[in-house]
């Protein structure tokens, strides 16, 4: 014969089974939140990774350049820019074609941040205004000219291929993006790598000089 069980032993069974059922809602959510945050965190790595890269090309361009970097923009007719053609066999190991194109080869490699805007024409920004803190998008300029590189901005996170102060001037200029959960990630020229969100990258304003800060300058 098979015991009945009392209407008291019911209740708490159910009760059991809401408890069960809220707590693998919890961990659940709980689950997907820690994942996003490890997608996240991927991510923001696997950009480190590709500004080192290039950082260490930019590098080597510059032991047979002179010791200069390339400028920002190699060919403002046709529009040729450092990231691919000055320092793509050093980067990639193979001469760029002409058959490249900047809008589609570049999110294919280490160019193009995995967080950043696909439809952008470029993820990261060379500095263009050491050593004297005045934008120069044509002209090489040497690696001596910067007296601290630690604290110096070598490459940034934009949608442009160069990068500047002008952007937190009014109104604003060449736009930086801030992918990473609010911040972006910063390569200087000691190689040397950093996170920092917005409140912590110097602005410049319209002045000549338009900033005086090492951030930019070197000095």
């Amino acid at each position: 014969m098979t015991p009945r069980r009392e209407q008291g032993e019911q209740a708490v069974t159910l009760l059991e089974l809401l408890v069960s059922v809220v707590t693998v809602a919890i961990l659940l959510a709980v689950s997907f939140s820690a994942g996003k945050g490890v997608f996240a965190a991927g991510q923001a790595a696997r950009c480190r990774s590709n500004m080192r890269q290039i950082g260490m090309a930019l590098s080597s361009y510059a032991l047979e350049n002179r010791d200069c970097y390339p400028p920002a923009v190699l060919d403002s007719v046709n529009w040729k820019y450092w990231d691919m053609d000055a320092i793509w066999q050093y980067a990639m190991g193979t001469s760029p074609t002409a058959q490249m194109n900047y809008y589609t080869n570049y999110k294919t490699f280490i160019f193009c941040c995995p967080s950043s805007d696909k439809s952008r024409s470029a993820s990261y920004g060379i500095n263009v205004m050491f050593p004297a803190g005045v934008k120069n998008y044509y002209e090489p300029r040497k690696r001596a000219a910067v007296a601290n590189p630690a604290f110096c901005l070598l490459l940034g996170e934009g949608v442009n291929h160069a990068i500047d102060s002008w952007w937190a001037s009014s109104p604003p200029g060449q736009p930086v993006s801030f992918p990473h959960g609010g911040a972006m990630n910063l390569l200087f020229m000691d190689l040397h790598m950093e996170t920092r969100k917005p409140s912590e990258i110097p602005k410049g304003g319209w002045s000549s000089p338009e900033s005086t800060d090492p951030f930019w300058t070197g000095h």
